[in-house]
This record gives C-alpha cells, sequence and structure tokens, in this order.
C-alpha cells in the first residue's frame, strides 16, 4: 500500500525544520543584515515553507483512509480549517487595508498585527485535527502543548510587533527615520520569529513521533474494504486480531508487526498461527 500519510508527515517534518533553522538565524543576524535582505529572506522562507505545508497537508488527506475512518473524518476537518484560515487571513488584510486607505491613517494598519494570534490558533487546530488519531497517549500530549505554545507565542509576538510598529510610526510622523531605518524596524520584526521555537520545537516531536510509528510498523495502514454484489472471486479485505497479542493487523499479514508471531495464509486470506498447536 502506497503511504502518502507516512510522505506527507515527512515533508511537514522538513517544511517546519526550516522554520526553525530560518527563525534562529535571523534571531541571531538580526544587527548584522541589513533590513531588505531580512524581509526577502523572511518571504522566500515563508513561500517555501507554505509549499511544504501545503503539499504535505494534500498528501495527508489524499491519504487519509490508510488509517482508519475517524482518522479520514479529522484530516477532512483540518483541510477546511486550513482553507478557512486562508480564507480569513486575505478577507482581514483586504478588510484593513481599505479602512487604512478610507481613514487615510496609516497608523490602522497594526491592526492587521491582530490576524497573528487568530490564524496561529486557527493553523494549530489544522495539525491537532491531522495528527490526533496517529498519535500514542505521548504523541498527544505533545501535540495540545505544541498547541498551547503556539497561541502562547503568536500573542508575545503580535505585542511585541505592534510596539516596534508604533516606535516606527512615531519616528516616521516626527521625521526621526529613513528609508534604511524603516527597513531595520522590519528586520526587528523579522526576529520576532524566535518566540515561535518552542511551539514549533514540540510540533516538530509531534510530527516525528508518528512518522516512526509508521516506519516502524507500530502503526499500520489499515487496507480498504472491498465487495463485490455479483460473486465472483473476489477476496475481501478486512483486519483481523492477531491470536497472539491481540492487536489489529492488516488481513494479509505473514508477521505481526507488533508481537512478530509468524502466519499461515489460506486462500481466503485468513491466517492460522503457525504457532499454535
Amino acid at each position: 500500500m502506497e503511504n502518502n500519510t507516512q510522505k506527507g508527515l515527512l515533508i511537514l517534518i522538513i517544511g517546519i525544520s526550516v522554520g526553525i533553522i530560518t527563525n534562529i538565524s535571523l534571531f541571531l543576524l538580526t544587527d548584522n543584515l541589513p533590513g531588505v535582505l531580512a524581509l526577502a529572506l523572511v518571504g522566500i522562507i515563508g513561500v517555501i515553507g507554505g509549499l511544504l505545508t501545503l503539499v504535505g497537508l494534500i498528501l495527508i488527506v489524499v491519504g487519509r483512509r490508510e488509517y482508519g475512518e475517524k482518522h479520514s473524518k479529522f484530516a477532512i476537518y483540518a483541510a477546511v480549517i486550513f482553507v478557512l484560515s486562508i480564507v480569513f487571513a486575505t478577507v482581514f488584510s483586504i478588510m484593513i487595508s481599505m479602512i487604512t486607505f478610507i481613514s487615510n491613517s496609516p497608523t490602522n494598519t497594526n491592526l492587521i498585527l491582530l490576524q497573528t494570534p487568530i490564524t496561529s490558533t486557527i493553523g494549530g487546530l489544522v495539525y491537532v485535527f491531522l495528527l490526533y488519531e496517529l498519535e500514542d497517549k505521548k504523541g498527544k500530549i505533545v501535540l495540545f502543548l505544541a498547541f498551547i505554545a503556539t497561541i502562547l507565542a503568536s500573542i508575545i509576538i503580535t505585542v511585541d510587533m505592534m510596539s516596534l510598529y508604533e516606535e516606527l510610526m512615531s519616528a516616521i510622523a516626527i521625521g526621526e527615520t529613513s528609508f534604511a531605518n524603516t527597513f531595520d524596524y522590519i528586520n526587528k520584526m523579522s526576529g520576532t520569529g524566535i518566540y515561535n521555537i518552542i511551539s514549533s520545537g514540540l510540533l516538530l516531536i509531534a510530527l516525528i513521533l508518528p512518522y516512526n510509528r509508521i516506519k516502524s510498523g507500530e502503526l499500520v495502514p489499515t487496507p480498504p474494504k472491498t465487495n463485490s454484489l455479483y460473486g465472483g472471486n473476489v477476496t475481501v479485505t478486512q483486519d483481523r486480531l492477531c491470536p497472539n497479542c491481540g492487536r489489529i493487523i492488516p488481513f494479509d499479514s505473514k508477521i505481526c508487526p507488533y508481537c512478530r508471531r509468524k502466519f499461515e495464509l489460506h486462500s481466503s486470506g485468513i491466517g492460522r498461527d503457525e504457532n499454535a498447536h
């Protein structure tokens, strides 16, 4: 069975790792990078991260039936929430831009920063629904900690960026800033991504745990169930229980992926315990 879920998890792991490395680099190099370069770097990495997230999400949604009906439903919920987050961010940005244009006051632009905690919360919910059914008990704890940390980090980032934005607007109002200084402020704003390190690290662990469970065989894909209304030599694929450890295993397993008990498969697809007497 082609495991799209495992591929999707791997791509998300890469995307989160790139984001963590970028945020650390920007924080350490804030005073040494020109504002324009920092802005360009944030933009490029943001696009790459967004594309990786999108591809990973699509793969997991495509392979949603690999791990049961409940995970399949949760994956659909995650996809819907992801789309809603994009719609919300777009509509909110357009609305604030219109308000700023009508009022002719650039100070209204800082209101757009309010979308950060909202979109972060919605984005966190995407990962909660996407990963919940793939996690064991430890993984679920890490997943919820990542969700809480994401909300807290987004609030801190919003407060910090609003403060920097107000400083920039005040400097512009009294004529004590220049084009270069403006980008320096933007550079400092980009450095606030360091607050996401803890939440991103927890999310990375929450992604690695189910990936390793799948890779090690602890989490086994569920074969699709087929049937025929007209008879014929059609094999009905279904789950079955290992008679040794009692866990659910694929119908055509010759070896239990959990306890390693070997089976002899009959033509019906039902295994007989080779160790039974």
